[in-house]
């Protein structure tokens, strides 16, 4: 049941990431693909997936590097997947378009993610802190 809970956590993590990018794209005045119910489900399941992907971190036997460059190749293929099946135009016209908006979008994710994990962090220990304190 405990794996189940971490996977429906990373899901809905990626689809909260996903929905964010988009409307962050269109405040930004970026089409990335029309908002259609058809693209709004297509966002979530596309989403979700790069959410679960992130368990590929909990792989102890490949250093870091590895995993990032194997979670990047296969958002690429879910994103590419994704855009073929469902026709989102952020992929019409040129290759170079593509690839400029997927490593804006990725390195946005990363940093957004690394932020929040020392953040994280950082709140983990000042209660570590107090409590140590209280205990003494």
């Amino acid at each position: 049941m405990t794996h189940l809970k971490h996977v429906i956590h990373d899901v809905l993590f990626g689809i909260m990431v996903g929905a964010t990018v988009y409307f962050g794209a269109l405040a930004l005045h970026f089409k990335l693909f029309p908002a259609t119910a058809k693209n709004a489900a297509a966002l979530l399941v596309t989403a979700g997936l790069i959410g679960l992907l992130s368990q590929l971190f909990e792989i102890e036997q490949f250093s870091f590097t590895t995993l990032f460059g194997i979670h990047c190749i296969l958002t690429v293929l879910i994103v590419l997947g994704a855009s073929y099946l469902f026709d989102w135009e952020f992929l019409a016209g040129s290759t170079g378009r593509f690839w400029l908006i997927f490593i804006l979008i990725y390195a946005v994710i990363w940093i957004g993610w690394r932020l929040y994990s020392l953040m994280t962090v950082q709140a983990l220990n000042v209660k570590i802190r107090k409590r140590n304190k209280s205990n003494k």
